[in-house]
Formats: C-alpha cells, structure tokens, sequence
C-alpha cells in the first residue's frame, strides 16, 4: 500500500475587501503582504502534476487548504484540487480551515464542500469531527484538532471525547496498526519547540491515551518544515509534509512525503520542489531520531 501525504496548501483566492470582518481582514493582509510569494502557483501546479503520474491507493491532505476559510475560497479550493481528488483521496481540516466562526455556523463548509473525501462518520454525534476509511484492509483515523481563535493564535485541542471515541471503535473492530491523521503536530524537533499560541495543547494527554493502540503513523502538517521521527515509547511514525507549495527557505525546508505499507513495515521516500528544474523530484529524507 501506497500513501501521498501533502499538507497545508494554503491555495490563495482573491476576496473582495467589502466581504473581510475582523480576523479575516487582518489574515488576508498578512496573507498578501507577508506569505502570498511563499506559495507561487506554478509549484502548486507541479505538485498536483506529480501527484497525478504517481501510482498510490491514498492521498492524505492534512488540513490548511485556505487562508480564510471564506465560503469562496472553500469553492475555488475545491475546483483549483478537483484534479488530485478521487475516491482515494482523504482529508482533514487545519486551523486555516477553521479561521472563523462563519467557517462553523450556521453550516460547517469543509465538511459541506470536502464531504465525499472524508470518509465516514464514526459516530452518529454530530457534536464532533471523527471520520475513518478502509483502504486496501487499513483503517485510516482523521481528526479536527481546530477551532476559531483569537488574532494570532492558531493552537489546537482536540476533545477528549473524540479520543476516547477512537480508542472504543478501534477496540470494538479490534483494528491495530492503524493511521491518524490530524493537523498539528504531537512532537517537534529540538530547536523546533512550538509556542502555547501555535502548538496542540493537550498532546500530552493525547499521547498518554494513544498509548493503550498507537497508530502505525502519524500524519500531520502545521509547522512549515519537513520531518519524521519515530516515538520512542510507542513506535509510532510521525510525518510532517508542511508545506507541499511553499518556496524552502533556511527556516522551512518543504516538500511532501509518501509512505509504503508491506504489513506493519513503512518505509518513506520525500520529495521535495527543484527550483531549477520547476519540478518534484525525490530528495533527502529528513528524519530525527
């Protein structure tokens, strides 16, 4: 089995002004003024390109698809990644996804526009985010680590009932060697330590409670910067594909990285975007131990 993992795309669509309130208004300014030359078109065009000549049975997007989580950017977002997105594609929401109230109510609109690349539903509360999709005898687990905040802040937390939902179903259906995936990330690397205004606050908690089944793999994005790691404790792989269309620079090294399954072996190869060249190529691994 085969896995694409590709992470906060950030794909920008034009707003008008008139239609920015609070929060919005000062993202799409910090968008356009500081990021927007982050995230050329033409590698996003590339990657969807790779991505096509690939030969895979899923594709994780971890969350962050738009800036806002304005109503037209989901519906641009959602024609500008029609071409990557089939029956094998599996997705999850990031904080950018999540920017405001109105991306909630009175409709939640990544679940309305992204529905048939979700997977299905766990629970029948519609109170929470818990979705799961079988591929090829894997079960893959999606999480919403996100909620409106405040300017500046883009923590998250995920509910302790979504958790212990998650092991009860995994429990039930005796599933093992599982993955999750789920926007922030559950470890940094040394000199990569998040602040409390960026980071997943209740990781610990989440990481104690995934000790009773721990997932084969971690799939996440968030922090711009590539990365595996194995937890010690647990074994679980924890990948980072942030951000598969932005520029690498000293401070973010980019790309994405794709998984192969032979049982509960996994394996990975990263590519990352050949300025020179204007196209994905495989490149080093970046891997902490």
């Amino acid at each position: 089995m085969k896995i694409v993992h590709i992470s906060d795309l950030h794909i920008p669509v034009r707003i008008p002004i008139y239609q920015l309130r609070g929060k919005m208004f000062t993202g799409y300014l910090n968008y356009t003024v500081l990021r927007s030359g982050k995230h050329p078109v033409k590698i996003r065009e590339s990657l969807f390109e790779h991505i096509r000549s690939m030969d895979y049975d899923c594709l994780i997007v971890s969350g962050d698809i738009t800036n806002l989580s304005h109503k037209k950017e989901f519906l641009e977002t959602k024609k500008l990644l029609s071409s990557i997105l089939d029956n094998r594609t599996f997705m999850v929401p990031g904080n950018h996804d999540r920017y405001t109230t109105s991306s909630l109510k009175p409709k939640d609109l990544f679940v309305e526009t992204f529905g048939d690349y979700l997977g299905t539903p766990i629970s029948n509360d519609g109170n929470f985010y818990l979705y799961e999709k079988n591929i090829h005898g894997k079960a893959i687990i999606g999480w919403d680590s996100n909620r409106p905040t405040p300017i500046a802040i883009a923590s998250g937390y995920v509910e302790p009932k979504v958790v212990s939902k998650t092991m009860d179903f995994l429990k039930k259906r005796n599933i093992q060697n599982y993955f999750l995936v789920c926007h922030h990330p559950i470890w940094n690397p040394p000199g990569k330590i998040e602040t409390e205004h960026h980071k997943l606050l209740n990781r610990d908690y989440i990481l104690r409670e995934l000790s009773q089944n721990p997932p084969l793999v971690y799939f996440h994005g968030h922090s711009h910067d590539n990365w595996l790691h194995r937890l010690e404790a647990s074994g679980t792989m924890v990948v980072n594909s942030a951000s598969s269309t932005r520029i690498s620079d000293k401070k973010h090294v980019c790309g994405f990285y794709t998984c192969d399954i032979k049982g509960d072996k996994v394996s990975f190869c990263r590519f990352a975007y050949n300025e020179d060249l204007e196209k994905f190529e495989e490149s080093i691994l970046i891997e902490y131990n």
